[in-house]
């Protein structure tokens, strides 16, 4: 089976950055472009075939009750559009995982900021509020790294205009 895509979107994607900041509140989120995909912790639907999560949305996390965490694995890329952000404030942590390249094919990168150019440029932000933040790659989170895509994405981690705001919580790239 090839793997799906999920886009974050206000509209006309497959789960919005609402839904996704409501759900964690209370409730860790995974979504898996893996196989038929799959979404933990909150509903959405599925679509393309390429195994990418392109993120187009806030997800920004203004209540709840517990330290939650956002793991977004894909098979292959990781898309962070220019602009838009992925927060928790108030008294709980997000811990947050970008994790592109999950079947270790040796094609999947991490792209923050994605649309920016030289002549217009949004900051894009993840602040994790005491979270740790993750972006890596490969079949082992902790020891593998996002590779990029041979002859188009030469790095594994792309920072464009990002900004990466822990509060105390570990900050790890590898890529």
């Amino acid at each position: 089976i090839d793997p799906v895509d999920i886009t974050i979107a206000s509209s006309g994607g497959n789960v919005t950055g609402s839904a996704l900041a409501t759900a964690l509140q209370n409730t860790n989120v995974t979504l898996d472009t893996a196989g038929a995909g799959n979404c933990t912790g909150v509903s959405c639907t599925f679509s393309g075939a390429n195994g990418d999560i392109f993120i187009k949305d806030d997800i920004n996390v203004t209540a709840g009750s517990a330290d939650t965490t956002l793991t977004l694995k894909a098979n292959r890329n990781i898309f962070m559009d220019a602009g838009t952000s992925i927060t928790r404030t108030g008294d709980y942590k997000l811990d947050t995982v970008l994790w592109a390249d999950s079947d270790a094919s040796g094609g999947g990168a991490i792209w923050l900021g994605n649309g920016n150019t030289v002549f217009s440029s949004s900051a894009t932000t993840i602040a994790s509020n005491g979270g740790d933040i993750i972006l890596s790659g490969g079949s082992n989170l902790a020891t593998g790294y996002a590779e990029g895509v041979n002859g188009v994405i030469g790095n594994g981690v792309t920072l464009d205009r990002a900004e990466l705001l822990s509060n105390g919580g570990n900050i790890v790239v590898r890529g």
